[in-house]
């Protein structure tokens, strides 16, 4: 991880360097400076560091264990359909991780899973792709829009004859059970199966009867499912929920690629907002509450970093309303600016959102920005003493605690006091998605 540093002392005429956070090694001179209040945030394109730690032997074993011949290469196929991944295989081979993302991504580490295990890769696009050739991570283009998509992916998968497939929710479970009985499949679960509220104690009796109805439909798709990796404790609670809990599994923690040094915060006015920009994001509500109070708060501000399809609305309402900025797309630079310049950051997710984890927030309490959340979203213990929960769905409530966050800065500097968040389990490679990936695996070829 690199961490960077706002450097009062820094300018764009003075040498500077950067050094890589796990290891301390000499990495190169840095090439971009990005102006911060007057102080320079030292940033650079970031070397490819590596996220995916195997014991010794861990690829020979394997090999044993999958009885492979000599010439033979084990085959792991990820199923996300996710639409960057020929641009992330781009950046993979220029040795350099994606800027637009502060942590490493799934594409990034299943590139550097099947280089680990001297395996071959098959990944899913729905956008065109010019994948570099002469890689060991085949890159399957479709088109989202085909009437039968599934069955064009069912007969890619077949063709490959996986040893290992990933299946991540952003496909239809429907797909599931046609694929399961022949290749050992692990389902990471990123997304929750139902809304958590619903799994609260005083959930009412239509939210049960929904939970059971969605639980037995989930049982029935992911029944011959040999493994989990989830990406938070309300993920793996859900899987076990369904199926119980006689599968391998692993919980993982993302791994961050930058993150600024902590900035002392000392009242609470500028509020930011990193996710979608959609419908179902909560970013709406955000900004619906933010033109409500302004009037009453006139140092308030709100800045949006994103992308998604109200971002043209976004982009042509900010100019119009006092305080609110559309900052940019994502960028990991610019976030990291911005985290360092905000003093609450806001995730207002919905009440029925299916996140399995919050978009970005670790992120940012690693860098002592507190947060407010929406109780739709799933925190960690110690994520917890860095935020303020408000109820899901309830504006009067996100404007209260606003309001008392911007009149009480004994109470806000108490909260930020209570950050940053410990660093290490973010770069930390063995609990990584692919480090877990790679025991699941390990696992099901020893017992299979």
């Amino acid at each position: 991880m690199i961490r960077v540093d706002i450097n009062p002392f820094l300018n764009p005429n003075n040498d500077a360097y950067q050094t890589n956070g796990r290891s301390g090694q000499f990495l190169g001179r840095l090439h971009k400076l990005v102006e911060c209040n007057g102080r320079y945030l030292s940033v650079t394109k970031s070397k490819r560091e590596k996220f995916i730690e195997l014991p010794e032997g861990f690829g020979t074993q394997l090999r044993n264990d999958l009885a492979l011949v000599e010439d033979e290469k084990p085959r792991i196929s990820y199923l996300s359909l996710a639409n960057d991944v020929a641009r992330v295989q781009q950046y993979w081979v220029d040795g350099v991780h994606d800027p637009k993302s502060q942590k490493a991504t799934y594409a990034g580490m299943f590139f550097e899973l099947v280089e680990a295990l001297g395996a071959q890769g098959q990944l899913f696009s729905t956008k065109d792709t010019k994948a570099p050739l002469e890689q060991p991570v085949q890159i399957e283009r479709f088109d989202a829009s085909s009437a039968n998509l599934i069955g064009q992916v069912v007969a890619r998968i077949q063709a490959f004859k996986p040893h290992l497939l990933v299946i991540s929710p952003s496909v239809s479970p429907d797909i599931i059970p046609m694929l399961a009985q022949d290749f050992p499949t692990v389902y990471y679960a990123h997304s929750l199966l139902w809304p958590a509220r619903w799994d609260c104690d005083d959930a009412s009796l239509k939210e049960r009867l929904k939970r059971w109805v969605r639980s037995r439909r989930f049982k029935n798709k992911l029944k011959n499912v040999k493994g989990v990796i989830a990406a938070s404790d309300v993920c793996l609670r859900q899987f076990r929920a369904i199926v119980g809990n006689d599968y391998p599994e692993e919980t993982v923690t993302r791994q961050f690629l930058h993150v600024s040094k902590p900035v002392e915060k000392k009242s609470m006015r500028n509020l930011l907002y990193i996710g979608g920009l959609d419908d179902w994001s909560g970013v709406n509500a955000a900004v619906a509450v933010f033109k409500a109070i302004k009037a009453d708060l006139p140092n308030l501000t709100l800045s949006l970093i994103g992308e998604g399809p109200k971002q043209a609305e976004y982009e042509e309402m900010a100019p119009t309303v006092d305080g609110l900025r559309f900052v940019s797309k994502f960028d990991a630079t610019e976030q990291m600016k911005q985290v360092a310049m905000a003093d609450l950051l806001i995730v207002p997710e919905i009440a029925q959102t299916l996140t399995g984890m919050p978009f970005y927030l670790p992120e940012a309490l690693v860098c002592g920005l507190p947060a407010l959340v929406s109780s739709s979203v799933p925190l960690r213990d110690d994520e917890e003493r860095g935020c303020v929960v408000y109820k899901a769905g309830d504006q009067e409530d996100m404007i209260r605690q606003i309001r008392r966050l911007y009149g009480d800065t004994a109470e806000y500097k108490d909260l930020a006091g209570k950050l940053p968040l410990n660093e290490d389990p973010f770069r930390d490679a063995s609990q990584s998605w692919g480090s877990g990936i790679a025991r699941i695996f390990g696992h099901i070829a020893r017992n299979q």
